[in-house]
């Protein structure tokens, strides 16, 4: 080692990182097929942005998107990719090489590694399809929207769930299922469900995140402190479930 060697940064990874230039291409490939949509977040708009990986370059210097909604962003610009694919969270840094508005084509440069973006403080369990229950959600007693849909996934913390139906509180129409209605931070003032052969849980929280997973509306909602009532009922869930 140089004497100078010891001023380099070095850079931490985690286990669950993708590093190797193969084991990148691979991952890539799997969301061009799956039609992933990726998302980062807009200093300009201060909100997700969409997009969908459409090529990968057979050098790998480079990848192309498209851009799903308007896309701030200038050539040179260094962005952020976040999204979720086979139930875990990734991200990688690229920089924009250029962007023609009229097709929503973006080429950029091909990540150098993909990170492991796990952020929750608790595992969490995976509902099997054949096992998934109704989640009843309220944003506001007198106002605001009601929506419903299958539970995904689930800790003592909070759940993700996929949204089928939603409603206008003050005029109980159904509502088209938009992901800008799902604005991080709202309060979820009661949300209900029950498991087969339990009892109904009703906790109140707050919605974390919303993203687009194929066709339909997924979010993430995070519990306020659960009564001992309603705690019992969601660890009998996790460990029906968690396989232990």
């Amino acid at each position: 080692m140089g004497v100078f060697d010891i001023f380099k940064k070095s850079v931490s990874t985690s286990k669950n990182d993708i590093i190797k230039t193969e084991e990148i291409a691979e991952h890539l490939s799997r969301l061009l097929k799956n039609g992933t949509t990726l998302y980062f977040k807009s200093g300009n708009y201060g909100k997700n942005v969409p997009l969908v990986l459409k090529k990968i370059g057979e050098m790998r210097k480079r990848i192309a998107f498209k851009a799903i909604s308007v896309f701030p962003e200038k050539e040179g610009a260094k962005i952020t990719i976040e999204y979720e694919t086979m139930g875990n969270r990734y991200k990688f840094e690229t920089k924009v090489i250029s962007y023609k508005e009229e097709t929503g084509i973006i080429i950029s440069t091909f990540p150098s590694i993909i990170r492991d973006n796990e952020r929750r403080r608790e595992k969490r369990v995976k509902i099997p399809k054949r096992a998934r229950f109704m989640v009843k959600v309220i944003s506001g007693v007198g106002g605001g929207i009601g929506f419903s849909g299958d539970i995904n996934d689930l800790t003592s913390l909070g759940m993700g769930m996929y949204v089928e139906r939603i409603i206008d509180i003050r005029t109980e129409k159904e509502m088209q299922i938009k992901e800008k209605l799902f604005e991080p931070g709202m309060d979820l003032s009661i949300i209900r469900f029950k498991p087969e052969g339990s009892r109904e849980a009703e906790v109140s929280g707050k919605l974390i995140y919303s993203i687009k997973d194929g066709t339909r509306i997924r979010v993430g909602i995070e519990f306020q402190k659960l009564s001992d009532n309603n705690l019992g009922i969601v660890k009998s869930i996790l460990m029906k479930f968690s396989g232990r």
